[in-house]
């Protein structure tokens, strides 16, 4: 005996309000049960449809899908960090990699030239980087959010890896932040720059100026602001704007499903 069209429908709700959210798990899982749901028919048919189902659900354990969900995203985590490997790793070969070298030693010679200033204004020009940084990120975010939430609503279905992509994912937990967390985040960030605005003498004493005028310090913290920028170039740019592409290769139905 077969599942009608309605009762795989019903499956893809019941899956839906176990908490399975993203369309591409929903439909492994549904698929899973209907499998085992026609088999035991093969022997029950006498069986409802209700009943089977709930023999089947409960073959997951007391977890319902919640290990499921966690494999599932794991595995698309590995995924997602692998791709934005190969996109990175491109900025370190011909030709991209000129534009990296030539990047690093703009700034480098930016920061030597800054040496030149009072301590305050060069520590402070490097926060000013790595806020510019941070807020290009955050707003490119919030406007890769909008755009996704465009889509889902459009096609009602939520694929875990372009969940991924359009919330510029770094890890599952970190999207799942508490406010408490994401203000103490805040904090961490708009210290250094309040110290290095506000008080010359402590922040002198704290990072002794021949230090950072040192050439490798000065290097190092050139190549760390280059680096956090093609990361987060990739992340909020290159990334959606491979998704299509990114997502018909993982998932074969989602070109005939957007």
């Amino acid at each position: 005996m077969k599942l009608t069209k309605e009762q795989i429908q019903e499956l893809y709700q019941f899956v839906a309000a176990k908490g399975v959210k993203h369309y591409d798990l929903q439909t492994e899982l549904v698929d899973h049960l209907a499998n085992g749901i026609e088999e035991y028919w093969k022997i029950h048919p006498e069986k409802s449809f209700e009943e089977v189902k709930a023999q089947e659900f409960q073959k997951f354990g007391a977890a319902g899908f919640s290990d499921v969900i966690k494999k599932h995203d794991d595995a698309l985590s590995k995924k997602y960090k692998k791709i934005i490997s190969g996109f990175f790793m491109e900025y370190f070969k011909l030709p991209k990699i000129i534009g990296t070298i030539t990047s690093i030693a703009i700034i480098f010679y930016c920061l030597r030239f800054l040496a030149r200033e009072p301590f305050v204004t060069s520590i402070f020009t490097v926060m000013v980087f790595f806020f510019i940084i941070a807020a290009t990120h955050v707003l490119s975010t919030l406007n890769n959010k909008i755009i996704y939430k465009r889509k889902v609503k459009k096609s009602g279905k939520q694929w875990k890896l372009e969940d991924m992509i359009f919330h510029s994912y770094i890890g599952y937990e970190k999207q799942q932040r508490s406010t408490k967390r994401k203000i103490f985040d805040f904090i961490i960030i708009i210290i250094p720059v309040t110290i290095g605005t506000l008080i010359d003498d402590v922040s002198s004493s704290i990072v002794p100026p021949f230090i950072y005028n040192h050439y490798w310090v000065q290097l190092v913290i050139a190549t760390t602001i280059v680096l956090v920028s093609i990361l987060t170039y990739i992340h909020i740019i290159v990334v959606p704007e491979k998704a299509e592409e990114l997502l018909t290769e993982t998932y074969p139905e989602y070109e005939l499903l957007k």
